[in-house]
């Protein structure tokens, strides 16, 4: 049975004449009966994009530094989240920078299998206030 993932992504805080940045958390869930592991979100910005990202889980987070291409977020168990959150330099009508993003994960069967997903781009994230 192939592993399934959910991906959704939030706008946290938008561009406005005092804030020129926009902040978006995407959140991947296992949705399968199964463990997903070695899950990786790739991420094909340009250097300068992203400013600042952190990856949250339950059992606990991670900030790395904007140059980091390659973000391990390790296992997931069935039911469980994982929440990138990025925050990028506002430009033109962009509000995401979610096409730029791949991710990959192994099945636990059958750990010689890569499975690749690139991230949808979501042209109007849902806002939180």
């Amino acid at each position: 049975m192939k592993k399934s993932i959910t991906i959704s992504e939030t706008c946290t805080a938008k561009n406005s004449s005092s804030n020129p940045f926009i902040q978006n958390e995407l959140i991947i869930t296992n949705t399968s009966s199964d463990y997903i592991t070695d899950l990786k979100l790739i991420i094909h910005t340009p250097d300068s994009s992203i400013l600042e990202q952190s990856i949250t889980r339950e059992r606990g987070s991670l900030s790395f530094a904007p140059e980091v291409k390659c973000l391990e977020l390790g296992n997931l168990a069935p039911d469980e989240s994982a929440c990138f959150e990025y925050k990028f330099t506002a430009a033109n009508d962009l509000t995401s920078l979610s096409p730029h993003f791949t991710l990959t994960y192994k099945d636990l069967k059958d750990a010689t299998v890569t499975e690749k997903k690139i991230v949808e781009f979501l042209t109007n994230p849902t806002t939180t206030d």
